[in-house]
């Protein structure tokens, strides 16, 4: 189950919190006012931003993407994040390279990969 955030109309949230009777009438016991807090603002949530059934495919790993490959794909992943917030061009040719390199390191691995089950078989 997932909210979907960026729907949000804050404009409109607003002025129904405003309209709601937690402001026009809110009671004054705190035990109440806790609870309506909690009832306004989840019906409000409900009625902007509802809740939505995600379905969450995994996908089955290939067999030649071992511990190797996912620590070169991290290392990947963490030189393109620091070239996209500093847009260096020493950090753009760092990453690159990598990407080069994780190209090359997963071609040989599904070669090898290949190679061994033909040889299974």
């Amino acid at each position: 189950m997932r909210r979907y955030w960026l729907q949000l109309d804050l404009e409109e949230l607003k002025h129904d919190i405003q309209q709601s009777d937690l402001v026009t009438d809110p009671p004054t016991d705190v035990d109440e006012l806790f609870t309506w807090y909690s009832d306004v603002l989840r019906s409000l949530l409900d009625k902007h931003v509802p809740v939505k059934s995600v379905v969450v495919r995994r996908r089955s790993q290939s067999p030649w993407f071992d511990g190797e490959c996912r620590e070169m794909k991290r290392a990947t992943r963490r030189l393109e994040w620091k070239h996209r917030t500093t847009h260096s061009p020493t950090d753009y040719s760092a990453w690159r390279a990598k990407l080069d390199s994780q190209r090359s390191l997963f071609q040989i691995c599904r070669v090898l990969e290949v190679s061994y089950l033909r040889i299974q078989t």
